[in-house]
């Protein structure tokens, strides 16, 4: 068959071709008649009965005797398998339009070998490679070099190829050498023997969030409170660092536990019903802020803390947030704060009755001694005077312990020497401890003089060896110690550093729990059984020493004794030696003195107690009449004896008019008020004679005679 022949056959033969494949039809059955080659060809046609169809036609050249061609071969219909080829070809065209509108993630195939070989949109602008530069370039290219020198590009390929795929997290380095994280996943593609052909990657880039996470678990782990969340059966989702510290728990330990681990069994056994009240009514009592609620460390030891709650869902669960702060010390703070509060109103309450109550125990103490002095000793009444003159003492005593631990009694401070105030005490205290008591005294024979009142250091080293006397119910030994301390290198200017003189004190008594040292200065704490203490002995010696510019701190073991240790600075190189007393005796004074008083009892008995001692007294009621009376006077004045707090007039507004009117006026001062009711009259000064209320006849005329003959 001749190619013309073939190509007019094939017009017959293909009459129904689709007019657009005619041309093409013609065209190649006319080359492959002209070469006598294979000819191999697909067209449409159109059938009436079925529509377009798709025909492969394949036909092959073979020569007959003769020098004929004949053309042997078949025409197939492949109208189905052009329609899937056709599907397919659509399917990969959305696949590759949809994968270049993808931004937010990073797609691309590998080859069995690791290199890249398709890349769309969002890797390009993710990774910043256009296909030019990365088509064909290894997987590890997309890698800081550190990682890839670690292999981790190659332990991800092998861990997909092992597993089929893999999760991929980490630093991914740009074109241009920045670094950023991403999270994804790895592919393995297989052939249908099972062998990897290729492998797909789809990445993202999450470097801002997990920036944000960061941030947010640095925020959490660094912040002061501790915060929990639970979900609401009240099992433990997370706790940050403050928690785990707060409670002792480490998050391994106690994440998916129950919340309930977190609280003593008197609060755990409601937990579970609070909540599952909340989630069934809604009613609010476990959700707000500032509750105080008792917590329980891994080692059992609970403590107060504050508790706010907050709710939020995520998937569909609820959860709670609990936020916790240790309030431990500041309950401790607020219980000092009321504590202080507490001695302060005791302070004023004290003060505001002392100068009544002082003005009583004046009248008391005085008419009782004076009446003693008038009965003679073998009257039966001598004895019930001096009944009423030591309780008289002891009230007195009394109110000097309320001020001294509130730290407002007047101090008649002066140098003096501490191991003479220790002498006199021990010949107390041999008296008052009991012989089962080794008391030994260990003085140092170089010690500087300090400035205080020498009754209130006696009675403070008085307190503090009874209180070890008590300690030692089996007998011990007691010491008391004098010593000299210098403390610190010398501030700016001075030649010498500090220097204090300390009065140790030490028992071999039975101690003081570690949990009761920070209570023993409190005043009416006691750590002795009810009724043998009131509290206040080791308050007074607190309030005593405070005041007088010193430190008393405190070292106890338990089962080993106590030391008590005493600091007061020191003021001059050696101690003045105490001076003889001569008391002058009845009818000694012939001075005139000016008494101003604005209580007509203690005014009368004032001056009942100079008169008999020989003074002339002239009196007056206030200090307004106390100016008229010594201005217009023609005889001197020797003394003015005067109040301190008056009505109208105080007495230290009248000194200053009369030494305005006389500078060389002597003055002494009266007062049952506290410290801080002097200071604020202005009378507290060192050159200043003042006697403190409540006091006897001899020792109101032995102060008299003392500032009358100061030069």
């Amino acid at each position: 068959m001749s190619a013309a022949s073939i190509a007019k056959d094939a017009t017959v033969l293909f009459e129904h071709v689709h007019p657009d494949d005619v041309v093409s039809l013609r065209l190649s059955a006319t080359e492959a008649a002209r070469g006598l080659h294979p000819w191999h060809y697909e067209y449409r046609l159109i059938n009436p009965a079925r529509g377009e169809l798709w025909i492969e036609a394949n036909f092959v050249a073979t020569h007959e005797p003769g020098g004929s061609t004949l053309w042997n071969g078949y025409l197939a219909d492949i109208t189905s398998r052009k329609r899937t080829e056709e599907s397919l070809k659509t399917s990969e065209a959305r696949l590759s339009q949809l994968l270049q509108g993808v931004t937010d993630y990073a797609i691309f195939m590998m080859n069995p070998a690791g290199l890249i070989m398709t890349w769309q949109k969002g890797a390009q602008q993710m990774y910043g490679y256009a296909d030019d530069d990365i088509l064909g370039q290894p997987y590890s290219c997309l890698f800081p070099p550190q990682r890839t020198a670690e292999g981790t590009p190659a332990n991800e390929l092998a861990r997909a190829s092992a597993n089929g795929d893999c999760d991929t997290e980490g630093w991914r380095s740009r074109k241009n050498g920045t670094q950023f994280w991403t999270t994804g996943s790895l592919t393995a593609l297989y052939n249908g023997a099972g062998k990897v052909i290729g492998y797909a990657q789809v990445s993202r880039d999450i470097t801002i969030k997990r920036r944000n996470d960061e941030l947010l678990h640095s925020v959490l782990d660094h912040t002061l409170d501790g915060i929990i969340t639970i979900n609401e059966h009240g099992i433990l989702s997370t706790i940050n660092k403050a928690g785990e510290d707060l409670f002792g728990y480490r998050s391994n330990e106690i994440l998916g536990e129950n919340v309930r681990q977190l609280m003593p069994e008197s609060d755990s056994s409601r937990h579970d019903s609070y909540i599952t009240n909340y989630v069934n009514t809604h009613e609010a009592k476990i959700i707000g802020i500032g509750r105080e609620v008792r917590g329980q460390r891994k080692d059992g030891s609970t403590f107060p803390m504050d508790l706010a709650i907050t709710e939020f869902r995520l998937d569909e669960q609820r959860y709670f947030v609990g936020i916790v702060r240790d309030v431990s010390e500041k309950k401790k703070l607020q219980a000092q704060l009321f504590q202080s509060q507490k001695m302060e109103a005791f302070g004023q309450l004290a003060g505001g009755v002392a100068h009544d109550f002082n003005n009583l125990l004046t009248l008391i103490n005085g008419y009782s001694q004076m009446l003693q002095r008038m009965v003679p000793a073998t009257d039966g009444k001598q004895k019930m005077l001096g009944q009423i003159f030591r309780a008289g003492q002891r009230a007195a005593s009394l109110t000097q312990q309320l001020l001294a631990f509130s730290r407002q009694q007047v101090l008649e401070s002066k140098l003096l020497d501490v191991n003479t105030v220790v002498l006199d005490a021990e010949v107390l205290l041999r008296r008052l401890i009991g012989e089962d008591i080794d008391l030994t005294t260990t003085l140092s024979t170089h010690l500087s003089a300090i400035k205080a009142d020498p009754g209130q250091i006696e009675q403070v080293i008085v307190n503090l060896a009874l209180n070890a006397r008590d300690a030692m119910p089996q007998g011990g030994k007691l010491t008391i110690e004098t010593s000299e301390l210098e403390i610190g290198e010398p501030p700016s200017g001075q030649a010498k550093p500090e220097r204090y003189v300390t009065i140790s004190i030490s028992d071999t008594g039975v101690g003081i729990l570690p949990e009761l040292q920070e209570r023993i200065f409190e005043p009416f704490f006691t750590t002795k059984s009810g009724g043998k203490g009131t509290g206040l002995g080791l308050a007074v010696a607190h309030g005593i020493i405070k005041q007088s510019g010193g430190t008393i701190d405190l070292y106890s073991e338990v089962g080993v004794g106590t030391t008590l240790k005493i600091r007061l600075p020191a003021v001059g190189s050696s101690a003045p030696k105490p001076a003889e007393q001569n008391l002058p005796p009845s009818g000694a004074g012939r001075e005139t003195l000016l008494l101003v008083e604005d209580d007509d009892n203690v005014r009368e008995f004032v001056a009942l107690s100079l008169e008999s001692f020989g003074y002339t007294i002239v009196t007056a009621p206030d200090g307004k009449a106390a100016l008229s009376l010594y201005l217009n006077r023609d005889s001197p004045i020797d003394l003015v004896i005067t109040d301190v707090v008056m009505p109208e007039m105080s007495g230290r507004v009248l000194a200053e008019m009369l030494l305005a009117s006389n500078p060389g006026q002597k003055v002494l001062f009266l007062s049952g008020y506290t410290d801080d009711a002097v200071v604020r009259h202005g009378i507290l000064q060192a050159n200043v004679a003042f006697l403190q209320k409540p006091f006897t006849p001899e020792a109101l005329s032995r102060k008299v005679r003392e500032v009358i003959d100061q030069a």
